[in-house]
């Protein structure tokens, strides 16, 4: 039975990667894997095949990706679908179901996913340049408004200490 994309609501196709058949958007380029199925790719083809994947799948022209996340539902079996850190550290976010472990990949991300794997296995650490620009700003903006508090503490401070001598 042909699977719904969780972003743009139409039904989604199906193609073989190296034994393992994947459910893909051809309007939003995002990607339905089954539980294990991206570890199965990874081991029968190596890191760099999310690469492949990704390359080969693209999104429909004129295509924009959605500015905010909404709340997704698994093209498998409909549960609401929950956002994760994928292997906990790196700056990819995917979707992920619960009850029946699907993940859903969104176009780029496999790219991602493989650019922090090479780095890791680099012994490079990720970096703040290298998260999205979204996270990017928001950790400027946290930084900046620290810095503010802090300056207001120190005027704070010293009117506090004028006043008592």
């Amino acid at each position: 039975m042909p699977r719904t994309c969780p972003d743009c609501n139409v039904l989604m196709s199906q193609r073989s990667f190296f034994g393992v058949l994947l459910d893909t958007c051809e309007h939003c380029a995002g990607i339905f894997f089954d539980e294990g199925e991206i570890s199965r790719i990874r081991e029968q083809a190596g890191d760099r095949a999310l690469d492949e994947l990704d390359n080969m799948i693209q999104p429909e022209p004129g295509h924009v990706d959605p500015t905010t996340h909404a709340t997704r539902h698994c093209p498998a079996c409909a549960s609401e679908m929950r956002r994760f850190r994928y292997l906990y550290s790196s700056p990819v976010f995917l979707d992920t179901c619960d009850a029946c472990g699907g993940v859903w990949v969104e176009n780029g991300e496999l790219q991602q996913m493989s650019e922090y794997i090479q780095s890791a296995k680099q012994g490079r650490p990720t970096t703040t340049h290298e998260l999205s620009g979204d996270v990017q700003a928001k950790i400027e903006a946290l930084t900046a408004l620290d810095r503010a508090r802090g300056l207001r503490a120190r005027i704070a401070a010293s009117t506090i200490a004028y006043h008592r001598d």
